[in-house]
């Protein structure tokens, strides 16, 4: 059935379209104001009513400030729900204040599950992943962890981002030269149990050390792990704009 809509309504809904369109974000509550030539509490009425009939989704919070978002912009008739962020990531892609609830956002996601998604917040830049701070990772605690995913595991003093992998016996991947591996038999049964190698997300040159040292001093072991020893499995990064 057609969403019946007023004028006012159909000129407001075509603005934040055109606007989108053109400048590749959302106006902000007084650019609406100001092209329609009212006040701000009109214009949120007017949001309100585009919201109501379920043609957008609007709201304010300290990570994105005011924000829109056009269901149709993400392929979906569905509106967005709001993710909890519990936790920060610094540099090194450790993650602190886990779980406590920080703040929170709007997001689109294919049949989610409210209770197993949350997000992080990047509060540093990760530059060996083009990770910047602000970004927001989205993740899904019942995801089973697969080759190629990023996951929260446990690194001896906090939660880490890692990288998984499939486990093999190539000499110049990390994890074989960080844990000496080389009986084929052991990393052969490791393979067929479904096991996964993982590194560190934000390794390289310059961090590298670091994550030496804190493996040495917790006494981290180097070895393949199970999927089911991932808290939990990235699914989505967001990017927020501040609109």
């Amino acid at each position: 059935m057609a969403v019946e809509l007023t004028n006012r309504q159909k000129e407001t809904l075509e603005f934040i379209r055109e606007y989108i369109w053109r400048y590749e974000s959302a106006p902000r509550l007084e650019e609406i104001a100001d092209h329609f030539g009212v006040k701000t509490p009109t214009a949120h009425k007017a949001l309100a009513s585009l919201r109501e009939k379920g043609l957008l989704y609007f709201g304010r919070d300290r990570v994105t400030g005011f924000y829109i978002r056009l269901p149709e912009y993400h392929g979906t008739s569905q509106l967005p729900f709001d993710i909890n962020i519990v936790g920060k990531v610094n540099r090194y892609g450790e993650v602190h204040e886990f779980p406590k609830k920080t703040g929170h956002f709007p997001v689109i996601l294919p049949n989610p599950d409210p209770e197993a998604i949350f997000a992080l917040e990047l509060r540093q830049h990760i530059t060996a992943a083009s990770m910047q701070a602000g970004d927001l990772l989205i993740f899904s605690s019942t995801k089973k962890a697969v080759p190629g995913d990023l996951g929260i595991f446990w690194y001896g003093k906090s939660w880490l981002l890692v990288s998984l992998y499939l486990v093999d016996q190539d000499p110049e991947t990390p994890w074989y030269i960080m844990s000496k591996e080389s009986d084929p038999n052991a990393i052969r049964e490791y393979h067929e149990a479904g096991y996964l190698y993982w590194w560190p997300l934000a390794v390289n040159e310059e961090t590298e050390a670091y994550f030496v040292k804190a493996a040495n001093q917790y006494k981290v072991p180097w070895r393949p792990i199970a999927p089911e020893e991932i808290a939990a499995v990235a699914i989505q990064l967001e990017r927020p704009m501040t609109i």
